[in-house]
């Protein structure tokens, strides 16, 4: 049964104010799965969507991205390492790795010529993350539920030159992580 889209998963993906491309919110498209997202703009209308690429084989290693103009893939580059992803999208090459190696609190998301840095706010709950950076400024993503990860908002305060893509790259990463693998 379809769920009523709340509030999701990657606050603001696709919204244009002013020329600049902001992240607003992700949300499960069911209630009872993880394997489809909804992007929502901040009036609630739905901008795109993040599936899981092998939903019948529960293949948590490859997503495809729809969003607005945006489309592409996120794959593990091994399918044993869950450490190092690979974004593809409209041809944007981002690469997003742990810093420490079997430690998914803290990530290193590279592209564009910019390094960032996203870490969980603690370290044993995932539903608090941010990067902070005194260049380029931060994006804050947050569950708007304690405990229930099937709804995300992101505050994004980065600057006009860190691209759509690395944004993109930054809120999978922290969804990806808090989500159950069912």
């Amino acid at each position: 049964m379809r769920s009523f889209i709340l509030s999701l998963f990657f606050v603001g993906m696709s919204l244009l104010v002013r020329g600049q491309e902001f992240l607003s919110s992700f949300h499960t498209y069911w209630d009872d799965s993880f394997s489809e997202w909804v992007v929502l703009a901040d009036d609630g209308e739905i901008t795109g969507t993040l599936e899981m690429k092998w939903k019948l084989r529960n293949d948590w290693t490859q997503w495809l991205v729809e969003i607005g103009d945006y489309s592409g893939q996120v794959k593990m580059k091994w399918n044993n390492d869950p450490g190092l992803w690979e974004m593809n999208v409209n041809g944007n090459l981002i690469e997003i790795r742990t810093v420490w190696p079997r430690d998914y609190s803290e990530w290193k998301i590279k592209g564009d010529g910019i390094e960032l840095r996203l870490k969980s706010k603690y370290r044993n709950i995932l539903e608090e993350w941010t990067c902070d950076h005194k260049e380029y400024g931060y994006m804050d993503m947050f569950t708007t539920r304690e405990g229930d990860v099937r709804d995300w908002e992101i505050e994004d305060r980065l600057s006009e030159t860190v691209s759509f893509e690395m944004k993109l790259a930054l809120a999978f990463i922290a969804i990806y992580h808090a989500t159950p693998k069912l």
